[in-house]
């Protein structure tokens, strides 16, 4: 009995070892080891390009909200003239284009 014991716990804490590493969404060693050596892309005292202002996030979501216009006049014309599929697809994007 004792016996059974050692071999199942030989096999199982190497195991639960393992599990433990990785939960939580860890990186394996080399994946950590190699995210480190990378360089950051920009000092930290530069700020991201990626970052909007106040106006320029406004006018997106105006611009936005006027394609959504465009496209739905757009549909009800579709709608209005029974167009279908491949049809209805080639109806819409010429709409919106402007042609």
């Amino acid at each position: 009995m004792k016996k059974h014991l050692f071999v199942i716990a030989c096999l199982a804490l190497p195991l639960a070892a393992l599990a433990a590493n990785n939960k939580g969404g860890a990186k394996p060693p080399a994946a950590a080891a190699s995210a480190a050596a990378k360089p950051a892309s920009q000092p930290a005292s530069q700020p991201a390009r990626h970052a909007r202002t106040a106006d320029e996030s406004r006018a997106s979501v105006q611009a936005s909200k006027q394609r959504k216009s465009d496209m739905g006049a757009c549909q009800k014309q579709a709608d209005d003239k029974r167009l279908r599929d491949v049809e209805r697809k080639q109806f819409v994007a010429a709409c919106m284009s402007g042609k």
